[in-house]
């Protein structure tokens, strides 16, 4: 990847605040689906990194790079629940 830019303090802010009040308004007072609005924070998130100078590629290279590095913690949390259970 080319050189790109870090978010300053405020950005992160501005970025974490917007998804934290349209999960939290959007549950509470219009009673959305959880799911709605978890697209919607990455739609936002993704207008974010896409401001900051990332293409399309780069933010879905990004985006795939954490899913992966974060899946092996989620099989090891969840195999140990399962095989705690007996189920295979």
């Amino acid at each position: 990847m080319s050189e790109l830019k870090i978010p300053s303090f405020w950005q992160a802010l501005i970025c974490f605040g917007g998804i934290l009040v349209m999960i939290v308004v959007g549950v509470i007072k219009f009673k959305v689906s959880i799911h709605v609005l978890l697209i919607l924070s990455i739609i936002w998130t993704c207008l974010h990194t896409y401001s900051l100078g990332y293409k399309f590629k780069q933010i879905k290279q990004v985006m795939s790079d954490g899913i992966s590095r974060g899946l092996g913690a989620a099989y090891v949390f969840y195999s140990d629940r399962y095989c705690a259970r007996g189920v295979s």
